[in-house]
Order: C-alpha cells, then structure tokens, then sequence
C-alpha cells in the first residue's frame, strides 16, 4: 500500500465497487469484514474511508446524487462500529447536503446504538430531528453546539452560516464568517472569503 518511503498511499486504494457487507439479515460475508474479524478491522476501515472521501469530493459522482454514498459509509461502520467520525460526517452529508434524510437518521441512529456513551451523537440526532420537523430555530441550538466540538466536519460551519443567512441573523453569519477565515481550514476559508466580500464584511 505504500512506496519506498512508506509515507505515501499509492494511487489505487480498495475499489468498494467490488466489496460487499454482511449487513443484518445477509449471509454474504465479505474479504474486507473477515479481515476485520482477525485484526485489521482499523485498517480496513481507514482504507476504505480514504475511498468514500475521494468518492463524495469527486464532482463527477453528482451526476448520479452521490448515490453510494450511504452504502460506503454502511461499509466502514459495519467493519469498525466505533468509527464515530464515520457517523457524524456520514449522517451530515446524507442530512444536509444530499437531504437523504431517513438515510441519515439510520446512520446517526445506528452510532448511537453502538457507540451509547459518545454522547456527540445525540446532538447530531436532535439537529436532524428539527431538521426534518422544519422547526429551523431549534435545529440551530444543537448546530451550533455541534461546531463548537472539537472534531466537528468542517462543512457544519458553512451550513450554519447559511443557516443564519436564511432566517436573516445577518450579525451571527458575519461572526461566524470571520471566525472561520480565521482558522486552519483551508475550503472554509476561501469560503468565508468569498462570503464575507459578497456581503459587504470584507476588509483587510
């Protein structure tokens, strides 16, 4: 998996095309899950993460709605349960960028399930139950808890902004433009950049 140096991963990582998961109700058990099984659960895991990532950042993908995208993330949370990142990004994308929202629920639900004292979970559960209710207000209480935990998906940010845009809270979107041009992310950045410009914020 890695050249000479063992620093860098080589282009071809695990096509998911091919791997199939043992999911409840299946008696199909994939190469993949029986590694997991002997120890290289993790490693699986992180692997086919790195796909998944590659899979939702390609915009090629769009033109089909990022339709495997639920399925890749089943994939990495059957192999490793615990994987609680894997849910919250997951369960994010699915709610509030492909508004797969029965979708989502299952994922962030299932994390719940296996992971019951990661109580991150439960704040991800109350914003997509608001969500769904279309009660915005109440959603935002638990979105903006959601980005100030350290971990959070760096896209939570630019959803809130929008957010507040949308219901015209136009002090808190310019707070929270300025407070993620100020950070280490480099996608939110320029994003804030570019909102902060159209808005009038912009100085320097």
């Amino acid at each position: 998996w890695f050249n000479g140096n063992r620093n860098t991963i080589l282009e071809k990582s695990i096509s998911l095309d091919s791997q199939k998961v043992q999911f409840r109700g299946s008696n199909e058990t994939p190469p993949l899950f029986i590694g997991g099984l002997i120890g290289y659960r993790n490693l699986s895991a992180d692997l086919l993460w790195i796909d998944t990532i590659q899979y939702i950042g390609d915009n090629n993908n769009s033109k089909e709605g990022f339709g495997k995208f639920h399925f890749y993330i089943r994939q990495i949370t059957t192999i490793d349960p615990h994987f609680t990142y894997a849910y919250i990004f997951g369960s994010s994308v699915l709610m509030w960028q492909l508004y797969k929202t029965d979708e989502a629920m299952e994922v962030i639900k299932s994390g719940i399930e296996n992971n019951p004292e990661y109580w991150p979970l439960n704040i991800y559960l109350a914003a997509f139950t608001y969500f769904k209710s279309n009660e915005i207000k109440k959603m935002i209480v638990y979105l903006e808890h959601a980005v100030d935990m350290e971990g959070h998906p760096v896209m939570l940010e630019r959803i809130l902004g929008n957010i507040y845009e949308k219901i015209e809270e136009n002090e808190k979107a310019r707070q929270l433009w300025w407070r993620m041009y100020n950070a280490k992310d480099i996608k939110n950045r320029e994003y804030a950049e570019k909102k902060l410009k159209e808005k009038g914020y912009w100085y320097q």
